[in-house]
């Protein structure tokens, strides 16, 4: 999820109907899926250093934000790729 996307959600969800959103894509991805992603948005390999599951980390999850769509109008608008490009972009920026 890009940050973007939470923000507009919530700042929507502080002027709608009060409850309890979901805000996610409804997609999975999976670490090795983010590495690619990051790889094709910075043009180069990187080698993942795999490490054993922490105790009690989540193994999967996709949240599909439905009733924040119904009820609020939401939906996330920027991709995994676009996402992370901002941000890297941002960081290059201040760093």
């Amino acid at each position: 999820m890009f940050v973007g996307d939470v923000v507009e959600a919530n700042l929507l969800a502080m002027n709608g109907p009060q409850g309890t959103y979901n805000i996610g894509t409804g997609v999975e991805t999976s670490v090795n899926g983010l590495v690619h992603a990051f790889e094709h948005v910075v043009g180069r390999r990187i080698e993942p250093e795999y490490r054993p599951a922490r105790a009690g980390e989540v193994q999967r999850i996709a949240l599909r934000a439905d009733k924040a769509e119904h009820e609020l109008g939401w939906k996330p608008a920027v991709s995994l790729e676009e996402g992370l490009a901002q941000t890297i972009e941002w960081y290059q920026k201040r760093f």
